[in-house]
C-alpha cells in the first residue's frame, strides 16, 4: 500500500508514458515513478520482478492443470490417457498435454488475433471467480451440515473463528466481479465483447445443472 501511495504521488494521471501503449513494462508506473526520479537500474529490476512472478504463475497452474486433468482422467471424465505417471508419481502426459495451452501466449504477439488471446483471458479470469465462489459456497454449505449435525467445528484439522463470515464475503465479491467484468459494454455495446464478458454464466448454470 505504501508503494501505491508513493507511486500515486510521483506519476500523474496523464503521464504520456503511462498512456502509452509500448507492449511491455515500460508503462508500468514503478518502471515510471523510478525512471522520473533518475534511477535508472530499479526499472530492469521491476521487469525481472515481473517476468519472475509471472513465470512463478505459469508454473503453479502448470501444476494446477495438470492434476485436475490428471483426476478427472482417473474418475472418467476425461481420456484414460491422461492418468498415465511415472514411476516416481509424475502425470506427464497430463503435464504434457496442459503444456500445450501455453502456446496460445504467442497469439498476443500479433494484431490480429490478439484480440482472441483477450477473450481467451477474460473467459479464464471469470472462470477463476466461479471457481473461488463455487469454493466459498461449498464452505458454507459444509459449514451448515456439521452445525445441524452439532459436530464441534473447534475440533476440526483446521479452524477458523472468521468463518462462515470470510466465506460469505468471498461469495459476494466473487458475484460482484462475475456481473461487474464486463461493465463497459453497456456503455459501447456490442454483441462480441458482450458475450465474452458474461457468456461464463450461462456455461456455469448449464454445466452445473
Amino acid at each position: 500500500m505504501c508503494g501505491l501511495f508513493v507511486t500515486g504521488m510521483l506519476v500523474p494521471y496523464n503521464d504520456s508514458a503511462l498512456l502509452a501503449d509500448s507492449g511491455n513494462a515500460a508503462e508500468s508506473p514503478y518502471v515510471i515513478a523510478f525512471t522520473r526520479a533518475g534511477i535508472k537500474v530499479l526499472p530492469h529490476i521491476i521487469n525481472g520482478a515481473i517476468f519472475t512472478s509471472a513465470f512463478s504463475a505459469t508454473n503453479s497452474f502448470l501444476f494446477c492443470g495438470s492434476r485436475i486433468l490428471y483426476g478427472l482422467s482417473v474418475r472418467g471424465q476425461a481420456p484414460k490417457i491422461f492418468s498415465y505417471c511415472t514411476k516416481a508419481g509424475l502425470p506427464i502426459v497430463a503435464v504434457l498435454g496442459t503444456s500445450c495451452f501455453a502456446f496460445l501466449s504467442f497469439m498476443n504477439t500479433a494484431t490480429s488475433s490478439e484480440q482472441v488471446f483477450n477473450w481467451f483471458v477474460n473467459l479464464t479470469t471469470i472462470a477463476g471467480f466461479f471457481t473461488w465462489g463455487t469454493i466459498n459456497l461449498t464452505f458454507i454449505f459444509f459449514y451448515r451440515g456439521k452445525r445441524a449435525q452439532g459436530f464441534d467445528r473447534t475440533k476440526s484439522a483446521y479452524y477458523s473463528v472468521l468463518q462462515p463470515y470470510l466465506a460469505y464475503w468471498g461469495v459476494f465479491w466473487c458475484v460482484t466481479f462475475i456481473l461487474v467484468n464486463g461493465y463497459a459494454v453497456f456503455f459501447d455495446f456490442n454483441v462480441s465483447d458482450f458475450l465474452v464478458a458474461y457468456v461464463n454464466i450461462p456455461i456455469f448454470l448449464v454445466t452445473y445443472f
